[in-house]
């Protein structure tokens, strides 16, 4: 398995790997990169003492709205998400010394609905509170949450499967066969909505989220895109070939020589991005942990040529996505960038206040390179992880 499809599994988010529950050797590898991650874990929340402050940068307008984190989850009548998270509550987490301790209350997904409200989400299971020497960095159990905010998937530990929920109906459809909670700590899994909502994938199988109706993925194939409809399903390989998964079959479509992340569909099917970066497969990643992508590309679903390549304008070296997100308008994808340079007024000499973390969510426009800054995310905790809307 070479050092890309490996880089590729452990950057999903801070979500867990998307292989075979079995294979331990990926997941071995991820925990090196996942340590940077739950450093620079995606959240929109800067914790103060009275309840929770969000704060939304966008280059038109700049709200900040704060709530207090009071009830669950209502059964229906939920507004569209901005994202889900967790953060311990701020406090101090060692899977080495208080794990088995830890209130679970405080390892719980909590939601935030796009015109502020909070709420923790107790069914959804958050973060895996036991741990061993082999799975210590697969912390948090993944949730999805459609572009539109409107549904939201989990692992349900009552059902012991995935489900989807639909926030403003309530309506739940079971959309997994049934899993163990060991299972999922011992190897975890990726959840990938399509952008209407109407299929996920899990692992190496696509749900028609209404039906329930599965199709699996052929052996050695992971799931990188699901376009609306659910087919044709992007999906890579343990070799790094990038392919389209349609009627059972995988048509491949070519072979990175750079790293590559997938990207989505256009709407006809014809054109296939990716983001890329100049650096060989060959080669580890930087000192920070960090890919250099830094290249947008077209490529033609019927041949597997490049039809376009545009270089990002308005970055700088540390632009290094972890994940590419749904379209942002007929000409933008999204991205978002995990960052570790955001202004913080604390103290250097305070060891007792958390740090801010945070995450930058970008359109990059695949005509012409130029990069876009939508939002900018921040949240005071020692560690944590962040599901957004669309990623």
């Amino acid at each position: 398995m070479t050092d890309l499809f490996r880089d590729h599994l452990a950057g999903i988010a801070a979500e867990a790997p998307q292989v075979d529950l079995a294979d331990r050797a990926v997941h071995r590898a991820n925990r090196q990169r996942l340590t940077a991650l739950a450093a620079a874990a995606t959240a929109v929340l800067a914790l103060t003492a009275g309840g929770v402050t969000l704060t939304v940068l966008d280059p038109g307008a700049t709200q900040v709205m704060t709530s207090t984190i009071t009830d669950t989850l209502p059964p229906s009548g939920v507004t569209p998400l901005s994202h889900a998270y967790y953060d311990f509550c701020g406090e101090q987490w060692d899977p080495k010394t208080n794990t088995a301790t830890f209130d679970r209350t405080c390892a719980q997904w909590n939601v935030v609905t796009r015109d502020g409200a909070v709420y923790r989400m107790p069914e959804a299971l958050g973060v895996y509170t036991e741990q061993s020497s082999e799975n210590y960095m697969n912390t948090g159990a993944p949730v999805a949450i459609t572009p539109d905010g409107r549904r939201i998937a989990y692992y349900s530990e009552p059902a012991r499967r995935f489900v989807a929920r639909d926030l403003d109906s309530g309506r739940i459809w079971p959309v997994s066969e049934e899993i163990t909670r060991a299972a999922l700590v011992a190897g975890g899994t990726r959840l990938l909505f399509s952008p209407d909502g109407r299929h996920l994938a899990v692992s190496g199988a696509l749900y028609e989220v209404e039906t329930g109706r599965r199709t699996d993925l052929p052996s050695g194939w992971f799931a990188e895109s699901v376009p609306a409809g659910g087919s044709p399903l992007v999906v890579r390989d343990a070799d790094d070939r990038i392919g389209l998964l349609a009627d059972g079959q995988v048509r491949v479509l070519f072979k990175p020589e750079h790293w590559f992340m997938a990207g989505p569909l256009s709407e006809d099917g014809r054109t296939l991005t990716g983001l890329t970066g100049r650096v060989p497969t060959s080669r580890h990643l930087t000192e920070d942990g960090e890919v250099p992508y830094d290249t947008l590309v077209s490529i033609d679903t019927e041949t597997g040529r490049v039809t376009r390549s545009v270089k990002l304008r308005g970055t700088d070296a540390r632009f290094s996505p972890m994940r590419v997100g749904a379209w942002a308008s007929p000409t933008e994808i999204t991205v978002a960038v995990p960052d570790h340079d955001f202004s913080d007024r604390r103290d250097p000499a305070d060891v007792k206040t958390p740090p801010l973390l945070g995450q930058h969510t970008y359109a990059l426009d695949v005509t012409t390179g130029q990069v876009r800054r939508l939002a900018s995310h921040t949240y005071r905790a020692w560690a944590g992880d962040l599901a957004s809307a669309g990623f």
